[in-house]
């Protein structure tokens, strides 16, 4: 995991504050289909070993952080005009081992 995490936490150090993600993978929901976008509003962690194991760096931010403001309302809303109708977004993502 903190291969997974190092290259977030190097941008972090170098100032960055907006990251974009994109990803491309299977899904568990029969009503996808491949090539659908997601708008993440929310997410489910089905992951082990949790992110939140190990050593917690302080500079980073505290060892449990706030959840309730993951995904920046402002930029949902722009993402979500651009999209307009043109292009359907999903919601909700839920993180699998592999």
């Amino acid at each position: 995991m903190t291969d997974v995490v190092l290259p977030i936490r190097i941008m972090k150090m170098m100032g960055a504050e907006i990251l974009f993600l994109t990803n491309a993978a299977g899904g568990a929901n029969k009503n996808f289909s491949a090539g659908n976008f997601m708008l993440i509003t929310d997410h489910i962690t089905c992951l082990v070993p949790s992110p939140l194991i190990g050593k917690n760096f302080e500079t980073l931010g505290v060892r449990f952080p706030d959840m309730t403001q993951v995904y920046d309302r402002d930029l949902r809303i722009h993402i979500k005009a651009a999209a307009d109708a043109h292009i359907p977004l999903k919601r909700v993502y839920c993180q699998f081992t592999g």
